[in-house]
């Protein structure tokens, strides 16, 4: 037996914290994600040997008895519990480990640094639910309190709206904007732990019904943004209503206050990367930023699917 599955990073462009009210966030699945190769191969069968590397570099080992998937050998013990977790909830909910007559190898490659947060457990998640024909909602919502649309984006085609007010639910966004050449990410380099910001602050969203309704709305306009001039307004109002829902200063005010383009939090906000827009040459986004010490700065069209 031999498979091979690939699933897309993701950026979360409109609806951080609403999504987990049932706003409807408008995504984008990325170029660079994660693939993985399941084989079974000569060796003790009663073993499940892990091995990822990032961006071609071995990063994280692992060896689990099939019997219980007890840990027996790894270099990074958090990461190898979270895999744990994931295998069981596959034994619980397929017969994928079933019948079993060789080892058991995993090879996973991340196109990205894992402290980017682009989506290296999303992506896991979707590859390893693809290979054992479950949902992959539901192992997302087994090992986490997020809103699946990073799921979503790991097998989309292009740019999506996702709302989870009943259930996950995915729509197209025509979203092929001619001022892409205008939008750049960057990498602020303080990576966010999304569900302590969920536990921090998912009960002041939730209570927060008209700013919901206004996000789903924004989430819809950014999409059909004609110009750059309605996109900048769209982000900036969105700003506004996230700042002051969760009572924190906006990314622009607290670092980029001097920025001749627009800049917007994306996920949780503090950390990971923002949206920038400007209309001068890419020499001038990426001299400023870097003067500001933020060397990573990603170009639209060069990473957006």
């Amino acid at each position: 037996m031999y498979a091979k599955f690939y699933a897309h990073g993701k950026l979360l462009i409109t609806g951080e914290y609403f999504v987990l009210a049932g706003a409807k966030a408008f995504a984008l699945p990325l170029k660079l994600g994660q693939s993985l190769q399941v084989a079974e191969v000569e060796g003790d069968s009663r073993i499940i040997k892990w091995q990822t590397t990032v961006q071609g570099i071995s990063w994280f080992s692992a060896e689990f008895k099939l019997d219980d998937f007890s840990i027996t050998n790894t270099n990074r013990i958090k990461s190898a519990e979270y895999i744990q977790q994931l295998l069981i909830h596959i034994h619980q909910n397929s017969l994928a480990f079933r019948n079993l007559n060789r080892q058991l190898s995993f090879e996973a490659n991340v196109d990205f640094p894992m402290d980017w947060g682009l989506g290296s457990s999303s992506t896991l998640i979707s590859n390893l639910a693809n290979w054992a024909g479950i949902d992959p909602y539901s192992m997302l919502f087994a090992v986490s309190k997020g809103s699946g649309y990073d799921i979503a984006c790991a097998t989309a085609k292009g740019p999506i709206l996702y709302s989870n007010l009943v259930k996950p639910t995915v729509e197209k966004a025509c979203f092929n904007p001619s001022f892409g050449e205008n939008l750049y990410f960057v990498y602020l380099g303080r990576k966010q732990d999304t569900a302590i910001s969920i536990s921090l602050l998912g009960s002041q969203i939730l209570e927060r019904k008209d700013e919901a309704k206004r996000i789903t709305e924004l989430a819809k306009l950014v999409v059909n943004s004609k110009n750059l001039d309605e996109f900048n307004g769209y982000l900036n109002e969105h700003e506004e209503i996230v700042s002051r829902a969760i009572g924190l200063p906006t990314v622009k005010s607290e670092l980029f206050n001097d920025f001749t383009g627009t800049v917007k939090s994306l996920g949780a906000w503090g950390g990971d990367f923002v949206l920038a827009t400007h209309r001068g040459t890419v020499d001038d986004v990426v001299n400023y930023f870097k003067q500001k010490g933020y060397s990573v700065i990603l170009k639209y069209n060069d990473i957006v699917l």
